[in-house]
């Protein structure tokens, strides 16, 4: 038998019996209805009204639009020198001014711990269990300002393409073609070789070699730059050496052929200095002069445009950015170097933005920052060289979100 209450009379009832707040007025009209064999309590205990304790703020670590089981580094941190990587539980990164250390440490800021303090070195890929990077070594070298002047400086020389174990063993020269852009993909070291030894001229061709350093089999004989390899392709840019030399984009497959322009040059001093391909897009900063022909005639544009890797839907994003990097549906940037006329100094922000050109943001708005260079995003932070006067090529993090500012040390 269910028993009827009258919800006016149980409101009453939860008053009196001394409830925290006063209880929502309920019209005479509604009824609560007590499933059969529950009793109402003549007497309601007090009860305690607690806040729930406020979630802490985690970063969300930006998706990644690269599976990284089958590359060593992301193709923005790539370009960008790869001074540091995320491979899912590890941030592995070269630390202070001249790479003097091979670190990791956790995605929280724990367990930093030292892998060796023998590499110099940049261009990080980690991949299986085995790191691959450029390496330097230290050596002492004249600058000659004249005939009858000069000095000795210690310099870090380059040494070639190396590899070793993710706890520092093993270390293993894999090649001493020059070059300063690393990307690891499935079984292939991609890279572009600056300097021909044998001829000792500059060629810049493309190259690739099986990770053991074997089969070396170059891709292109033409001056390229800004490497992306994504699937079976390789998205680049091509120099042209006449007038002031012409940059445009292309692809090509990874074995070399079918060869594609994307992105024509514009006018004569057309000027690509950094690709990167990121979900069906590629990213690239345009500098380019129209004009009547003569140089000092001309009149000067800085694009920061997306197209599609078929060569279609080119949009305009920017006309600002300079250095940059893209992180799933994120492109990190800075704008150059800003001179504060008030303060007299130089200074460099770290901005956020959609990949569609919307929601801009900074991230770090510091009087401390000279230039921002080469950022690579590992976890949910943004490492970068500072290129002050009085700390050249120092390096620093960033927490994606914003945050105070980290000497990585």
């Amino acid at each position: 038998m269910k028993r009827r209450i009258i919800a006016a009379l149980l409101a009453a009832a939860l008053f009196c019996a001394g409830c925290v707040s006063e209880p929502e007025t309920i019209t005479e009209t509604e009824e609560v209805i007590m499933p059969e064999g529950i009793e109402l309590e003549s007497e309601i205990e007090d009860e305690l009204i607690y806040e729930p304790e406020p979630e802490p703020i985690i970063p969300e670590i930006p998706i990644e639009s690269e599976d990284l089981t089958l590359r060593g580094n992301t193709t923005g941190n790539s370009i960008n020198l790869g001074t540091a990587v995320f491979d899912g539980e590890w941030i592995y990164y070269f630390n202070g001014t001249r790479n003097r250390n091979l670190y990791k440490i956790r995605n929280d800021g724990t367990e930093k711990t030292l892998i060796s303090g023998e590499i110099i070195g940049q261009g990080i890929n980690v991949l299986d269990g085995w790191i691959y990077y450029l390496g330097f070594h230290e050596e002492e070298i004249f600058i000659d300002y004249d005939s009858n002047d000069g000095y000795w400086l210690l310099a870090d020389v380059y040494a070639g393409i190396f590899k070793c174990r993710t706890d520092g063993t093993e270390i293993t020269l894999l090649s001493t073609d020059y070059t300063e852009i690393l990307s690891v993909v499935g079984d292939w070291i991609y890279y572009i070789n600056r300097f021909c030894n044998t001829t000792d001229t500059y060629e810049d061709f493309i190259y690739k070699m099986r990770l053991d350093g074997t089969e070396r089999t170059l891709i292109n004989n033409a001056r390229s730059s800004s490497i992306n390899v994504v699937g079976d392709w390789i998205y680049y840019v091509e120099t042209r050496k006449d007038n002031f030399g012409i940059d445009e984009i292309y692809k090509i497959r990874t074995d070399g052929t079918e060869k594609e322009l994307i992105v024509g040059a514009v006018s004569d001093g057309d000027s690509i200095n950094r690709i990167i391909v990121s979900d069906g897009w590629i990213y690239y900063n345009h500098y380019y002069f129209i004009g009547d022909g003569n140089f000092f005639n001309s009149e000067f544009y800085r694009e920061f445009n997306k197209i599609r890797t078929d060569g279609s839907e080119k949009t305009l994003l920017s006309d600002r950015i300079t250095n940059f990097t893209v992180e799933g549906d994120w492109i990190y940037f800075s704008e150059g170097v800003l001179y504060d006329e008030i303060n007299h100094f130089h200074r460099d922000n770290i901005h956020k933005m959609r990949t569609d050109g919307t929601n801009e943001s900074i991230i770090s708005e510091s009087d401390y920052i000279y230039m921002v260079f080469i950022p690579n995003i590992a976890g949910y932070w943004i490492y970068f060289r500072d290129f002050h006067p009085q700390k050249i090529g120092s390096t620093r993090r960033i927490n994606i979100q914003g945050g105070e500012l980290e000497l990585v040390e």
